[in-house]
C-alpha cells in the first residue's frame, strides 16, 4: 500500500495531474449532494472510482482512492489550521504562507506536516474547500447506514482529528466584506527585523505585507 508521508511513492502513485482530476471528480459530486456528513456512500465511491479510473487510464483501487481522499483532507485541515495562527499571513501573488523563521520552526516542531508549505501553498486549495468545509464535512464520526466507516487506524485517526476542524479560509480579496470573514477579525504579531513588535488588528491575510524596517 501506500505509506502516509512517502512523498515520493505518493507522486509516482498519482502525480499532479491525476490529483487535479480526482478532485473534481469530488467537487462534481459533492455539488450534485452526493456528500453526507462529509462522507460519500458505497455506491457514490464506485461511482467515483470508474470516473476517475476512467478519465485518468489508470487502474486504482477503492482503498487506494479513499486513503487520497483522506490524505487531501488531512492536508486541507493543515493548511487552514495553520492560516488561522497568529503569526502567519498570506501572499496570494506569490502563493505563499508569509511568516517568521522563528515562527515557522516552532510550529513545524508541533506540526511536522505542517513544513510542506512552508515554500508554497495548498494545492487547489478553494477546490478542496468546498469539499471539506463545514457545510460540507460536518460531523466526520457519524457514520450512519449506508456510510462506509474508516477501514484501518490511520482513517479513524483523521477522522478523529477532522472533527470539529473542517474550517476553511476565504483567501480571497474581497473589498465588498461584510465584516463577518474570520479573515478580518485575525490577529497578527508582526516582528520587524530590529526586534519591534506590533499586534496588527483586522488585517486581512490577503493583503498582509511584510515590514522589514
Amino acid at each position: 500500500g501506500i505509506r502516509r508521508n512517502d512523498g515520493v511513492q505518493e507522486e509516482v502513485v498519482w502525480g499532479a495531474i491525476v490529483e487535479k482530476l480526482f478532485i473534481d471528480v469530488l467537487v462534481d459530486h459533492v455539488n450534485k449532494g452526493d456528500m453526507q456528513n462529509g462522507q460519500f456512500n458505497s455506491k457514490v465511491w464506485t461511482e467515483i472510482l470508474n470516473e476517475l479510473n476512467m478519465k485518468s487510464g489508470r487502474n486504482y483501487t477503492k482503498n487506494q482512492m479513499k486513503q487520497k481522499f483522506h490524505r487531501l483532507r488531512a492536508k486541507h485541515r493543515i493548511f487552514s489550521n495553520l492560516l488561522q495562527t497568529t503569526g502567519f499571513g498570506w501572499n496570494p501573488i506569490t502563493n505563499t504562507v508569509t511568516a517568521e523563521d522563528s515562527v515557522w520552526t516552532a510550529y513545524i516542531q508541533k506540526v511536522k506536516n505542517a513544513a510542506q508549505f512552508r515554500r508554497k501553498g495548498c494545492d487547489h486549495y478553494d477546490l478542496l474547500g468546498l469539499i471539506f468545509n463545514r457545510s460540507t464535512a460536518t460531523g466526520g464520526l457519524h457514520h450512519s447506514s449506508g456510510l462506509e466507516p474508516p477501514n484501518s487506524d490511520e482513517e479513524r485517526r483523521l477522522d478523529e482529528e477532522f472533527v470539529n476542524t473542517g474550517v476553511h479560509v476565504n483567501l480571497e480579496d474581497d473589498n465588498d466584506n461584510d465584516g463577518e470573514d474570520p479573515m478580518t477579525t485575525q490577529t497578527f504579531e508582526r516582528v520587524t527585523r530590529s526586534g519591534k513588535r506590533t499586534i496588527c488588528q483586522n488585517t486581512r491575510i490577503s493583503v498582509v505585507s511584510i515590514d522589514t524596517t
